[in-house]
């Protein structure tokens, strides 16, 4: 049986992305959600702030990943760019 292996490098990047990915389409979702006012929050704050989070911790994720053995590989260079944006 032949045994695979995936880099930790390639793991966090791949993590990260769906991550990301799954992370701004509920961020997408709840700012369709109404916000209210300041003394009255909405039903749209909550997820938004969790959102926000979601995201901020899957770049974290994908960064930690890209600053593992550098390399010029196409998932690396991907992963850069949405930490770029």
């Amino acid at each position: 049986m032949k045994r695979t292996s995936i880099q930790k490098r390639h793991a966090y990047l791949v993590t990260g992305g769906i991550g990301l990915v799954l992370a701004a389409s509920y961020l997408w979702l709840s700012f369709q959600m109404p916000f209210g006012r300041l003394d009255q929050p909405g039903a749209g704050v909550f997820p938004v702030i969790v959102g926000v989070i979601l995201v901020l911790v899957s770049m974290a994720t994908m960064r930690e990943g890209g600053n593992r053995e550098k390399s010029n590989g196409l998932i690396f260079l991907l992963a850069q760019a949405v930490i770029a944006c």
